[in-house]
Parts: structure tokens; C-alpha cells; sequence
């Protein structure tokens, strides 16, 4: 199946991309195929990373310094409250990103 997905995306990807002179961004968050951050790089496809939803299991934030360069930082998603809701509905957690994160 990874090769499927690999030789699907090889294929399709490309014309998509010389389709127009935007800035690509794949998603490539939560569980996902191996070969999609190995393409990603190959087509020269930036990732995204959601600081509330870090990479590293036990890790409650992730640190944007420490992310790939060919990476978009946002604060959340379509998988995710706004930032405004969690600014408001959690105050332990945005206590924690204070202490920890910004300081």
C-alpha cells in the first residue's frame, strides 16, 4: 500500500503543483505512510505543525524553533478548536503554554 500511495502521489502531485505558482503545504499531521514526508521533500512540499498537537508523544507543546524549515507553524486547524475558543474554554492549559512556552 505505501508503494501505491507513493507512485498515486508521484504521479498526481507534480501537475498539481506546476498548476499554479502557490506555495504548496501538505498536511501532514496525525498517521500517515512513511514514504509521505520522503515525497513531501522530494516535491519540495512544506509540512504543518500545530503547536497544541506536537509530533513527540508526552509533549504537551511542540516548539517551532524546533520543527523542520520547510514547515508552517499555526496555532490550530480544521482538527482543532480556534484559537480563541482554547484561549478561553481552557485556562490550565493556557496557564501551562504561558509557563512553559512563552515565559
Amino acid at each position: 500500500q505505501e508503494d501505491l500511495w507513493r507512485r498515486n502521489a508521484m504521479k498526481t502531485l507534480p501537475a498539481l503543483l506546476n498548476s499554479s505558482n502557490m506555495l504548496a503545504c501538505g498536511e501532514d499531521l496525525g498517521l500517515i505512510p512513511s514514504c509521505v514526508h520522503p515525497v513531501m521533500q522530494e516535491l519540495g512540499l512544506i509540512g504543518l505543525r500545530i503547536q497544541r498537537m506536537p509530533h513527540t508523544p508526552g509533549v504537551e507543546f511542540g516548539v517551532p524553533s524546533h520543527y523542520p524549515y520547510m514547515t508552517v507553524c499555526a496555532p490550530s486547524c480544521h482538527d482543532s478548536s480556534t484559537l480563541r475558543a482554547w484561549w478561553e474554554e481552557d485556562e490550565g492549559r493556557r496557564r501551562r503554554f504561558f509557563t512553559n512556552v512563552v515565559g
